[in-house]
């Protein structure tokens, strides 16, 4: 029996190095990126913008489900899909250029691009160091595009008003 034990133990400590070699590795490739500069509060905002966009769409396609589907799914049960995300949003009022739900929402790239879905996904679950890298070139891009999300769902200016409200203080 003790045989057992030891060779359980054995294998238990070479999964543990294995383990330690795998945790040390990702954090020597994200660590030293995370902890230039204003890189890691950047990523914050990021994932913080990204939870908003997320949990309000939920709530708008929630609302959507209530009236035209008759059914009432909690948020945490909710999956994002543009198709009905976008018929939900309509159903709401809202109207916001397909580009800035697409570059926020879509599961697959844009443009060759990663959305803000799918670099969340890889920082969140993967520590990705590419997509890191990826939401720190393009921050202004990604923040602005969650920014005129967030803002016109709560405030009710979704992008068509904000670009109308340019286009009126250009002409004045």
């Amino acid at each position: 029996m003790k045989n057992e034990k030891n060779t359980a133990d054995d294998k238990n400590l070479d999964a543990k190095a294995e383990a330690m070699k795998a945790v040390n590795k990702k954090a020597s490739q994200v660590e030293p990126l995370l902890n230039l500069n204003e890189n890691k509060a950047i990523i914050n905002t990021f994932i913080e913008k990204f939870i908003y966009c997320e949990v309000y769409y939920k709530i708008i396609l929630g609302i959507y489900y209530k009236h035209k589907k008759k059914q009432n799914i909690k948020i945490k049960d909710m999956k994002i899909d543009l198709r009905e995300g976008k018929a939900a949003i309509q159903h709401c009022n809202y109207c916001f250029d397909n580009e800035i739900l697409d570059k926020i929402f879509k599961s697959k790239d844009v443009n060759n691009q990663h959305t803000a879905r799918i670099l969340r996904n890889d920082i969140v679950h993967d520590l990705k160091q590419s997509s890191i890298e990826d939401v720190l070139k393009r921050k202004d891009e990604l923040f602005e595009c969650m920014d005129i999300f967030i803002d016109g769902v709560k405030n009710g200016t979704d992008s068509t008003t904000a670009t109308d409200e340019a286009a009126v203080t250009a002409e004045q």
